[in-house]
């Protein structure tokens, strides 16, 4: 597992317990959306500006891009936050939604990690050294082409 992998799994898994009590704690038919809305803008802050001041005291050259963006501009190394992808779920008491870091250098992905706060999944993956689910690699053939591919969504 890639050092950068690492670091970011130690702060994921610390926000995605954070992220799973929230969850666990709000009533989808207790407040208003918009009540809701603010409510999880408040923890993606809170999710942010914790990852932000672990990742700058572990990698001080680096540039914490702001919350949900995922351009790096003209930055060499950069890390990217987004706290919850699926906040529409999130909202309505769907538990479909991840937490996601993205580290990338010369604003091209090296290294991802998303993390299932509520089944505990955790996905890395690395430029050049494949991808995870759980500390176990993810495995596939070689088809190239779509066509002799088989594919499953769960839409």
């Amino acid at each position: 597992m890639q050092p950068a992998i690492k670091m970011a799994l130690r702060v994921a898994r610390q926000g995605s317990d954070y992220l799973k009590a929230h969850f666990e704690r709000q009533e989808p038919n207790g407040k208003d959306e918009s009540e809701r809305h603010r409510q999880l803008e408040r923890v993606e802050q809170s999710i942010y500006d914790n990852f932000t001041e672990q990742l700058e005291k572990a990698y001080k050259d680096h540039v914490i891009a702001p919350l949900g963006e995922s351009d790096a501009g003209n930055n060499e190394k950069s890390w990217h936050i987004f706290p919850v992808l699926g906040r529409d779920n999130f909202v309505r008491g769907i538990p479909e939604f991840v937490l996601a870091l993205a580290q990338k250098k010369n604003n091209r992905t090296e290294n991802l990690l998303l993390v299932n706060p509520i089944t505990g999944e955790e996905y890395s993956a690395s430029r050049g050294h494949g991808a995870v689910l759980n500390s176990r690699r993810v495995r596939t053939s070689e088809v190239k082409v779509p066509a002799k591919a088989a594919l499953a969504t769960n839409l």
